[in-house]
């Protein structure tokens, strides 16, 4: 019997932020997220990753930044978790980005469980700071996966890849050997 390592991808869609505060003297923002999984923001920004999925699935991801005072975003970050331990922590801090040193407009986390079933939740989750407060959207998808899906479909990638080498070095061989003949 072959041992298959679970996993699963967790698609965090940041949808949208409400009546943040805080920011510039202007009290505008151009507020964006970091967001990170089972590891606080502030560690995750400290950890050399090592992991081989780390390119594809960073620990720690940003949006892009949004000038509005009620920020939409509507972006997907994709993450790798295990499933297990089944529990997991969600980590988002919303920040207004200035010239100098960023914000941190609020910060907040969610707990989802992992297991081996797909699902969809919607999460509103309060932001905290000492100076303000506001509310920030996610929709959280969780697709679970195996070691042996994932190396699966790397050897098809890497098949697709050989072959439209294999198909440029044919065409390019056909146009060299047809201007010979001319």
């Amino acid at each position: 019997m072959v041992f298959e390592s679970q996993f699963g991808i967790l698609k965090v869609t940041v949808v949208q932020a409400k009546d943040l505060k805080g920011g510039d003297l202007l009290n505008t923002q151009d507020a964006y997220c970091k967001v990170s999984i089972d590891v606080p923001i502030k560690e995750a920004e400290n950890t050399k990753e090592t992991d081989l999925y780390a390119k594809k699935y960073p620990l720690l991801q940003k949006t892009q930044v949004v000038s509005k005072k009620d920020p939409i975003w509507q972006e997907t970050l994709e993450f790798r978790v295990r499933t297990v331990p089944k529990a997991s922590v969600l980590y988002i801090e919303c920040h207004d980005k200035n010239m100098m040193n960023d914000c941190l407009l609020g910060e907040g986390s969610c707990v989802f469980e992992t297991d081996t079933t797909e699902w969809i939740q919607d999460f509103v989750i309060t932001l905290k700071n000492k100076h303000s407060k506001g509310t920030i959207k996610l929709v959280v998808h969780y697709q679970p996966r195996s070691v042996v899906h994932d190396v699966k479909e790397g050897i098809v990638s890497e098949i697709d890849r050989v072959k439209r080498e294999a198909i440029k070095t044919i065409v390019d061989f056909a146009a060299d050997t047809a201007k010979k003949a001319v």
